[in-house]
């Protein structure tokens, strides 16, 4: 239309109402817009002429291509370093920007609007094969008197969403043996990376079985590991393994109620998926070499014999809440975030290797009564 004089459009990930001014009456506009998912995706516009009168809206549908790499583990905003999602003390899910350098930065925006108050987060992995990392919570469900497992896909921002208007919807985790499911009264969950890899289930050199990421499901004296699966069931490929039970763990009668854990990637370099565990009365920090049942270790590696410490002053009464990035300054050594008592501090302890660690330094000030980080 020859009078046009200005053009209003939002689109289905984002439906804050724009205006592009074109140049010259009736003229064309550029404007650049980033979609949140793959797949089908809706732009809406609208003309106006001087009088202010409107057309009507038209819809123009488009498909986006996925990102070609996933993004790095931890990272939930697609820059390419290792972020962080956390509960406040009021439950609110946040999320905080890495800088690259240890320090992270609080979004402006939440990173969901529901409430989180009592609910273990974890995330490590792509469980919806968008490219973005997910977020694993554990909730209760007070009308059926369980605790459910649910994935919440990420926006490519970090924001977890449960029922976003661009179709991404929370995921169940479920078992198809009910004798499977170990997450009852569950103390921590942690999404520990893809254990066993890609498998070729077969041995004629073919791919069978596509890498996924997998759990970790800690209970009072129960370690499990679950084998995820792209229809979301924990024993769709195969039924969970215990890790370790009672204090199999320790050596001096530490039960799995009184350890917490991270995941710091393959911390040794042999291919394998490594675990880290902090004995939050006795103040040790280990590092388990390959928990993988199958690697080259063998079984049965989750045991005093096969850890080296880390460090020592690890209680809880030091170091309320830790999460493992696990490389937060992106030189692939792992790292640990922690926060401290009576302080809205988050301590940055840098570079872990098998003879020692770099500094400790100040990662943000907001963590002030914060009940989970991950």
């Amino acid at each position: 239309m020859a009078d046009v004089t200005k053009y209003e459009y939002w689109t289905d990930w984002d439906s804050t109402r724009r205006t592009a001014t074109p140049s010259t009456s009736g003229g064309s506009v550029s404007v650049k817009l980033t979609p949140t998912a793959a797949g089908s995706n809706q732009v809406y516009a609208k003309s106006y002429d001087k009088a202010g009168n409107s057309s009507d809206t038209t819809v123009y549908l488009f498909y986006a291509n996925g990102p070609k790499t996933p993004d790095k583990p931890g990272d939930i905003n697609g820059d390419g370093n290792a972020d962080l999602w956390g509960v406040d003390k009021d439950g609110t899910l946040r999320r905080f920007y890495g800088a690259g350098d240890g320090t992270v930065t609080e979004a402006a925006l939440t990173a969901s609007n529901y409430t989180w108050n009592n609910t273990p987060i974890t995330h490590r992995g792509d469980w919806n094969d968008d490219a973005y990392e997910d977020l694993i919570a554990l909730r209760h469900d007070a009308a059926l008197g369980t605790d459910r497992l649910w994935m919440h896909p990420n926006n490519g921002y970090g924001f977890a969403c449960t029922d976003c208007v661009d179709g991404r919807n929370r995921e169940e985790l479920t078992v198809y043996d009910p004798n499977n499911d170990h997450w009852q009264g569950a103390s921590q969950i942690l999404a520990i990376g893809d254990v066993d890899g890609p498998l070729d289930t077969d041995g004629d050199g073919t791919i069978d079985t596509p890498g996924y990421p997998d759990l970790l499901v800690k209970t009072s004296d129960q370690l499990w590991l679950y084998y995820g699966a792209p229809d979301y069931r924990l024993d769709s490929y195969r039924d969970p393994v215990l890790l370790a039970a009672g204090d199999a763990m320790s050596d001096g009668g530490y039960t799995l109620a009184k350890i917490t854990l991270a995941a710091p990637g393959d911390f040794t370099g042999d291919g394998q998926v490594d675990l880290a565990a902090r004995f939050d009365i006795g103040g040790g920090l280990y590092l388990y070499d390959s928990i993988n049942p199958d690697g080259p270790n063998g079984p049965d590696q989750v045991n005093p014999g096969h850890r080296v410490l880390l460090a020592t002053g690890w209680t809880t009464a030091n170091v309320p809440l830790f999460t493992a990035p696990p490389d937060a300054n992106n030189n692939g050594k792992f790292d640990l975030w922690g926060t401290t008592p009576g302080s809205g501090r988050l301590r940055y302890f840098s570079d872990y290797i098998p003879g020692g660690y770099g500094p400790t330094t100040t990662a943000s000030e907001a963590f002030t009564g914060y009940q989970a980080i991950s």
